[in-house]
């Protein structure tokens, strides 16, 4: 999946062998507006930029230096609301009650040579996460 994203051959090796220690911050703005900051720290030299999620489904433009140039958004969602079949099964009941958060992201064509597209859905809630969904 890296290469697919134009990550080069050495870089994925490093990751094969490295620790990554994520660290999330997760809070709602003055207006309401709920965000979800995720910094990683790779071993082997390589730094990862911060993700800074607004769950507003709004369209943003940003340039990650392991994936590159890409468009994305984010948002929390009822899960019945997700429409792949994939995505929305296998739930605990805390998703029901508390919503998913989906983020679609696409490499951004103007700025690269690369083309894909990844649509994430992952619990996030004060009962606790699980591992996300990912279709791409």
């Amino acid at each position: 999946m890296l290469a697919l994203q134009g990550v080069g051959w050495l870089t994925r090796k490093i990751l094969s062998n490295a620790t990554i220690t994520v660290s999330i911050k997760h809070y709602k703005d003055e207006g309401g507006v709920e965000h979800v900051d995720i910094q990683q720290a790779v071993t082997g030299g390589i730094t990862a930029s911060p993700e800074c999620k607004v769950l507003n489904w709004a369209w943003v433009k940003v340039d990650l230096n392991l994936f590159g140039p890409i468009i994305g958004r984010s948002r929390r969602v009822p899960i019945a609301d997700v429409t792949d079949k994939y995505l929305n099964s296998g739930w605990s009941p805390d998703v029901s009650r508390d919503g998913a958060i989906e983020t679609y992201a696409e490499t951004d064509k103007e700025k690269s040579s690369y083309s894909w597209k990844s649509d994430v859905v992952s619990e996030f809630s004060p009962h606790g996460s699980r591992t996300p969904h990912v279709l791409t």
